[in-house]
């Protein structure tokens, strides 16, 4: 029932304002998690062409919906697009790292992570990222270190680590 109240909301929201990406965004988010990926898909496509290429974030949604449908190379395409807008912004660049991933092809994924390093050097998202790829590949040695590396940094960040990093 929630969800069925959240839908309505979402519509109305795009009803009273169809000309702000971030309505046709949040109900693409919704819409995402319900897995309606059709209906996701056509809010966030059209929170894009509102958004008229300036912001990575609805190419980022619509990445994330097209993976979640399996159509992995235009999910791909999509965190490229995302990735050209906002270079700098670490969920479209790791989408593409992503897309090795589900492909299970790590060593892809960790050259496609390795070309972050420099710009992005500590960030401990990347670091886990990069010893979920050793640990996959069963570079056991390259993993421990990785893992222990992101750990550290963590600590040194004052945060804490995802559960991921856990298992």
């Amino acid at each position: 029932e929630d969800f069925v109240q959240a839908s309505q909301y979402a519509d109305r929201a795009v009803q009273a304002h169809p000309k702000l990406w971030r309505t046709h965004y949040n109900r693409a988010q919704l819409h995402l998690t319900l897995g309606r990926y059709d209906d996701a898909l056509r809010s966030a496509n059209t929170a894009k062409s509102l958004a008229r290429n300036v912001l990575a974030e609805p190419s980022i949604l619509a990445g994330q919906i097209l993976y979640a449908k399996g159509d992995l190379d235009a999910g791909r395409r999509e965190f490229e697009t995302a990735a050209r807008i906002h270079p700098t912004n670490l969920t479209a660049r790791f989408g593409v790292g992503e897309y090795f991933e589900r492909q299970e092809n790590y060593a892809s994924a960790l050259l496609e992570y390795g070309k972050l390093e420099r710009q992005f050097a500590n960030n401990p998202t990347l670091m886990a990222r990069l010893a979920r790829c050793y640990k996959q590949m069963r570079r056991w040695d390259k993993a421990w270190s990785q893992y222990v590396a992101t750990l550290n940094r963590y600590k040194e960040l004052g945060a804490n680590p995802t559960e991921e990093i856990y298992f």
